[in-house]
Protein backbone atom coordinates (compact mmCIF):
# COMPACT_ATOMS: atom_id res chain seq x y z
CA UNK A 1 0.00 0.00 0.00
CA UNK A 2 1.28 3.49 -0.79
CA UNK A 3 1.46 5.92 2.10
CA UNK A 4 0.74 9.62 1.78
CA UNK A 5 1.74 12.39 4.15
CA UNK A 6 1.69 16.17 4.13
CA UNK A 7 4.94 16.43 6.06
CA UNK A 8 8.22 17.32 4.39
CA UNK A 9 10.54 15.83 3.28
CA UNK A 10 8.36 12.73 2.82
CA UNK A 11 5.44 14.48 1.09
CA UNK A 12 7.02 14.08 -2.35
CA UNK A 13 8.46 10.57 -1.91
CA UNK A 14 6.79 7.26 -2.67
CA UNK A 15 6.69 5.11 0.46
CA UNK A 16 5.28 1.68 1.12
CA UNK A 17 3.74 0.61 4.43
CA UNK A 18 1.07 -1.27 6.30
CA UNK A 19 -2.19 0.08 7.65
CA UNK A 20 -4.46 -1.36 10.30
CA UNK A 21 -7.69 -0.06 11.78
CA UNK A 22 -9.60 -1.33 14.78
CA UNK A 23 -12.31 -0.18 17.15
CA UNK A 24 -10.53 -1.87 20.08
CA UNK A 25 -8.46 0.89 21.68
CA UNK A 26 -6.66 -1.19 24.33
CA UNK A 27 -4.35 -2.76 21.74
CA UNK A 28 -2.05 0.29 21.54
CA UNK A 29 -0.07 2.00 24.26
CA UNK A 30 2.75 4.45 24.84
CA UNK A 31 5.28 4.26 27.67
CA UNK A 32 7.52 7.16 28.64
CA UNK A 33 10.90 5.71 29.60
CA UNK A 34 14.21 7.27 30.59
CA UNK A 35 15.45 6.58 27.03
CA UNK A 36 12.40 8.09 25.31
CA UNK A 37 8.88 7.09 24.29
CA UNK A 38 8.03 3.50 23.31
CA UNK A 39 4.85 2.69 21.37
CA UNK A 40 3.46 -0.85 21.29
CA UNK A 41 0.70 -2.23 19.07
CA UNK A 42 -0.73 -5.70 19.69
CA UNK A 43 -2.40 -7.47 16.77
CA UNK A 44 -4.21 -10.59 17.92
CA UNK A 45 -4.21 -13.25 15.24
CA UNK A 46 -5.63 -16.69 14.75
CA UNK A 47 -4.00 -20.10 15.22
CA UNK A 48 -2.07 -18.86 18.29
CA UNK A 49 -0.17 -16.25 16.27
CA UNK A 50 -0.10 -12.74 17.73
CA UNK A 51 2.10 -9.86 16.59
CA UNK A 52 3.55 -7.07 18.72
CA UNK A 53 5.04 -4.07 16.97
CA UNK A 54 7.20 -1.74 19.04
CA UNK A 55 8.63 1.61 18.02
CA UNK A 56 10.97 3.79 20.06
CA UNK A 57 11.74 7.48 19.80
CA UNK A 58 14.97 8.56 21.44
CA UNK A 59 15.20 11.83 23.28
Amino acid sequence: MELETAYEPWATKLRMGLRRSSAVLDRVGVADTSCGSVTELKVLGSNALDVRCCSAKRR
